[in-house]
C-alpha cells in the first residue's frame, strides 16, 4: 500500500509502521521529484548540518520533509518540519512520566544534550504555581546552560529557596557525595549522553546507595527491573516525530485566540518559530491544567470528555480559586519567556526581548490578571474543536 525506501534503521519504530515515508539521501532527489502520489521524506543522517542542507534542497520535490537537526532557524518553510533526537526524548519522557502528586524533589545526574533538554522541558511543563514548589538538583557540567539561560532567575530560584518559586540547584560536586539528597529524592533521572556512563551510574546507585524514589535511566535497551526511557522505538514514534496531535492542539489554541482577538493575528503558517514554540508549550501544559482541575479523575490524555469535565470544574471555582489558576498560567507564560531570555520593560520590544508583562502575577493590573482566564476558558471551546476533528 505504501512505498517505503529506508536508509536508516527505523524499522522497529512505530513511525515505520504508521506513515508513508522516504528516508532520504542526496542520491534520491530525482526519484522523489518523480513521485506523484503522497510521500513524506525524512533526513536522519548523524550529521544534522548535512540533513538541514539536503532537506532545504528536497523541498523542491513538493513533498513534506522532516529533518533531524539541532539547527532551529527563526523562520522555516511550512513544508519543512524539524525534529531533534534530544527534544523527542525529552518530550516523550515527560509525556509518559509526568510528576506524581507527591513528587517535589527531582535529581538529574548527567549533563549534555539529553539532560539539558529534559530539564528545559521539565521547567516548561511542571508549572503548578506557588502551592506546589518543585526542586531540581542537577549534577555535571552545566556552565554553558547557565550562560545561555541568563534570565532564568526571574522565574526560578537558582541555588536557593524562595517562597512561592521552584528551585534549581547546580551541583559542582560529584553526585555520589550526596547520600542524603539521593535518599530524599522523589525521582532520580540518569541521562548522560553516554549510555555506558548511565549504566555505570545505575550500577553504583543500586550497589552503594539507598533510594526511596523512582530511578529512571536513559538506555536504548530494556534493563530487567529498571525504568528506562529514550529507546529508538519510543522517541522515533509517529506521535513524537510527526507531532500530529500536539500540533492539532497548538493550532487549535492559536485559532481560538485568533477568532476571539479584536485585532489581526497572524495565521499559524505565518508565525515565527518562537511563536509556534510558544503555542506548542501552551499545548504541552494542558495535561497539567487538567490534572490540577480533575485530580485523579484525569485520564492522562487531552480528550473531548476530559476537556469538558475540566471546564465544568473551572466554571465552578470561586474568584480566589480562579486567581490561583490565572497565576499558574501567567507563571507558565513567564517561564517560557525567561528560558528564552526575555525581560521586563515598560514598552514591548520583540527584537530586544522586552515585555511589560514580565512581572509577578500580583503586580499585574486586574484587567491583565483576568486575561489569563483565556487559557482555562478555552477548554470548553477546545472540547468542541476536538469533537469536530
Amino acid at each position: 500500500k505504501w512505498r517505503v525506501v529506508a536508509k536508516y534503521c527505523f524499522q522497529q519504530s512505530a513511525l515505520w509502521h504508521s506513515c508513508s515515508c522516504v528516508f532520504y539521501s542526496n542520491s534520491m532527489v530525482q526519484t522523489a521529484s518523480r513521485k506523484k502520489d503522497h510521500c513524506t521524506l525524512f533526513f536522519v543522517n548523524a550529521e544534522s548540518g548535512v540533513n538541514f542542507s539536503l532537506a532545504l534542497a528536497a523541498l523542491e520535490a513538493g513533498h513534506p520533509v522532516y529533518c533531524r537537526t539541532e539547527q532551529a532557524p527563526e523562520h522555516c518553510p511550512v513544508q519543512l518540519k524539524l525534529f531533534s533526537r534530544y527534544d523527542c526524548c525529552a518530550r516523550d519522557y515527560w509525556r509518559k512520566m509526568r510528576l506524581g502528586e507527591d513528587e517535589k524533589n527531582v535529581v538529574i545526574i548527567g549533563d549534555g544534550r539529553y539532560a539539558q533538554r529534559l530539564l528545559e522541558r521539565a521547567l516548561l511543563i511542571n508549572v503548578f504555581g506557588s502551592e506546589r514548589q518543585i526542586s531540581y538538583h542537577v549534577f555535571g557540567k552545566w556552565e554553558n546552560f547557565r550562560r545561555n539561560h541568563h534570565r532564568l532567575h526571574t522565574t526560578i530560584a537558582i541555588d536557593q529557596e524562595k517562597e512561592g518559586m521552584d528551585s534549581l540547584y547546580f551541583h559542582s560536586e560529584n553526585w555520589n557525595t550526596e547520600e542524603t539528597m539521593l535518599y530524599n529524592a522523589d525521582r532520580i533521572i540518569v541521562c548522560s549522553d553516554s549510555e555506558q556512563e548511565n549504566l555505570s551510574v545505575l550500577m553504583q546507585l543500586r550497589r552503594f546507595f539507598v533510594t526511596k524514589g523512582q530511578v529512571h535511566i536513559r538506555a536504548l535497551a530494556p534493563i530487567p527491573g529498571e525504568r528506562i526511557f529514550g529507546s529508538n522505538e519510543e522517541i522515533y514514534s509517529a506521535e513524537i516525530v510527526l507531532r500530529n496531535r500536539q500540533n492539532v492542539l497548538a493550532k487549535a489554541m492559536h485559532q481560538i485566540y485568533c477568532d476571539s482577538a479584536q485585532s489581526d493575528i497572524p495565521a499559524w503558517n505565518e508565525l515565527s518559530e518562537f511563536l509556534r514554540q510558544s503555542n506548542i508549550a501552551a499545548a504541552d501544559h494542558l495535561p497539567i491544567k487538567m490534572q490540577i482541575l480533575l485530580g485523579e479523575k484525569f485520564s492522562g490524555r487531552v480528550t473531548k470528555e476530559d476537556c469538558e469535565a475540566a471546564y465544568l470544574r473551572y466554571s465552578q471555582l470561586d474568584d480566589t480559586q480562579r486567581n490561583r489558576c490565572r497565576s499558574i498560567e501567567h507563571l507558565r507564560w513567564m517561564r517560557f519567556h525567561s528560558l528564552h531570555n526575555w525581560r521586563y520593560g515598560p514598552v514591548r520590544d520583540n527584537g530586544a526581548r522586552i515585555h511589560p508583562m514580565m512581572v509577578p502575577f500580583a503586580e499585574l493590573a486586574l484587567q491583565e490578571q483576568k486575561k489569563d482566564d483565556y487559557a482555562w476558558l478555552l477548554l470548553e471551546v477546545l472540547a468542541g474543536y476536538l469533537e469536530e476533528t
